[in-house]
């Protein structure tokens, strides 16, 4: 139980550093366009979230310092079984803490709405119209539980697989970009987005549980094969 507390410590910390970091550059930015907005409002409106481009960070931050972190922990000793755990637990303590800045976020744009026409207050209320603050914060919570945990398992086959896997996935994700601007219309489009919408409860009776709900089983599954990964995986340099 010591070496995952102490595992967790030393991933909760780059985590918290990193976090700090985006958050700070955020607000820097998200007050720099609101003081150009000051000077003059652009017709038209647009929605500056937190959570928005904290998807990005989440997907990125424990990708990039997976070989880092797995390699740090391994020259302590530390069996794959134990970093696993403690990968496992920070994804759990990452996700609620970006969940709670997002609603943070959110409270903010809504203030800003008020003295600004051309920001929109929140992008979810417009999906889910009966949506509650802790359906929100669980919405953001599985949400960010799901893509830290697409990021985990990204870095976990990127330290197998090396350049092999990043031009297979990169490349793939290209294509499928093609393949979506080609197939724009007809029943293929119309099948994906049925699927879409479905996902993400999109204009159900209580869609922002069910979107929770499914976010919640695909974060299960990563997390399955994140364990599965990790447990087998060769220490590289």
């Amino acid at each position: 139980m010591d070496r995952i507390i102490n595992c967790v410590k030393f991933q909760a910390n780059r985590y918290l550093k990193t976090t700090i970091v985006f958050t700070a550059i955020f607000l820097i930015s998200y007050f720099a366009i609101v003081a150009m907005l000051l000077l003059a409002e652009p017709e038209g409106s647009m929605y500056m979230g937190y959570y928005v481009m904290a998807l990005i960070f989440a997907f990125l931050t424990p990708g990039i310092l997976y070989k880092d972190t797995f390699n740090n922990l391994m020259l302590f000793s530390n069996t794959r079984k134990t970093i696993t755990a403690s990968m496992l637990l920070c994804t759990v303590a990452f996700s609620a803490l970006l969940a709670v800045l997002s609603e943070l976020g959110e409270l903010l744009n809504l203030g800003m709405c008020r003295i600004f026409n051309s920001l929109i207050s929140s992008s979810i209320d417009n999906i889910y119209r009966d949506i509650t603050t802790p359906q929100k914060l669980l919405w953001f919570f599985t949400l960010f539980l799901m893509v830290v945990l697409i990021g985990n398992v990204y870095g976990a086959f990127n330290y197998k697989f090396g350049k092999m896997f990043k031009a297979f996935f990169w490349g793939g994700f290209g294509v499928l970009m093609m393949l979506s601007s080609l197939l724009s219309n007809g029943q293929v489009y119309i099948a994906v987005s049925n699927a879409a919408k479905w996902f993400f409860g999109y204009q159900m009776v209580g869609g922002a549980n069910w979107c929770s709900l499914h976010f919640f089983i695909v974060a299960v599954v990563l997390g399955a094969i994140l364990w599965l990964l990790a447990r087998r995986q060769p220490q590289n340099a």
